[in-house]
């Protein structure tokens, strides 16, 4: 079948790119979760891991097995992408040379990290479009280190499918007071997904000025600012090794006025990994997480 156009095909591409971290882990909760949809999917996957190479150890081969059980189109196991530096690129704030996590990359290098596999990915879902000639009516980004503590409800499940407009879910980002948005996953409509999966290409053509701010999550805020979209409270925490966040699960935005915390959430995401989340509650939603 066909929607919009002959050459459009009722069927989404999904990116998954970052760091594998504990993907295998959540591989069979995430294909759970999305075969709901109810409509095909061609999963990619642009994977970063540490021990990736020519030499398919015990691990890599572990996860190529969670990788193949999504029965992918593309598939990438690799190091992280070497940073490359624009040296045309020179109106960059400060900001972006600040460090950005426990590595040793700044906020510009993470960015560009992430965001150079999503263009990878994109790159392979192209290619099955013209190897195959049609173009998917919708594509998602999801990071792999994810799991739903109950399923995605039918309205949003709805506006997946139709594609009108992207949907991006609620949650903790922890930008302070300014706008930002939740980069864990994103369900684009095609055109949608040029840009903000390209989005690296902001950094890599840029001569002189840089377009827009460098953290992922502002990052966001700045593709979508001219297009309607829609958040939705998708009912998933981040896993870590031998921890499911469940704590985040209750923060259900990013504003530092107006904090916002489901304790129902937070208990329903404990009730179905059967793990308490004992990590203590961040200072600004502390006051409405022990209500």
């Amino acid at each position: 079948s066909s929607k919009k156009d002959g050459s459009s095909m009722e069927k989404m591409a999904m990116c998954v790119t970052g760091d594998a971290g504990t993907f295998t882990g959540v591989y069979q909760n995430i294909h759970k979760t999305f075969a709901e949809i109810g409509w095909p999917i061609d999963y990619f996957f642009w994977l970063q891991h540490p021990e990736a190479g020519p030499k398919q150890n015990e691990t890599i081969q572990e996860l190529r097995a969670a990788v193949a059980h999504l029965d992918p189109k593309g598939v990438v196991i690799a190091q992280e992408p070497p940073f490359r530096k624009n040296y045309r690129c020179t109106n960059i704030t400060s900001e972006a040379f600040r460090r950005a996590d426990k590595s040793s990359r700044n906020k510009l290098q993470a960015w560009w990290g992430d965001a150079m596999k999503m263009k990878l990915c994109m790159d392979m879902v192209r290619a099955t479009e013209e190897e195959s000639s049609f173009k998917y009516v919708s594509v998602g980004r999801l990071n792999p280190n994810v799991a739903f503590y109950r399923p995605i409800d039918e309205e949003t499940l709805d506006l997946i499918r139709e594609a009108d407009f992207p949907i991006i879910p609620k949650g903790r980002i922890m930008c302070g007071s300014k706008t930002c948005r939740n980069d864990q996953m994103a369900f684009l409509p095609r055109d949608t997904a040029e840009v903000y999966l390209s989005q690296v290409d902001s950094y890599t053509n840029c001569n002189g000025t840089f377009d827009g701010p460098v953290n992922p999550t502002e990052r966001i805020e700045h593709l979508l600012e001219d297009t309607d979209f829609e958040e939705r409270l998708l009912p998933y925490t981040t896993v870590k090794e031998h921890r499911v966040a469940c704590l985040r699960a209750g923060i259900l935005n990013s504003n530092v006025a107006g904090a916002e915390y489901s304790k129902e959430e937070c208990e329903s995401c404990e009730a179905h990994f059967n793990q308490k989340d004992r990590r203590p509650c961040p200072a600004k939603y502390r006051r409405i997480c022990l209500e």
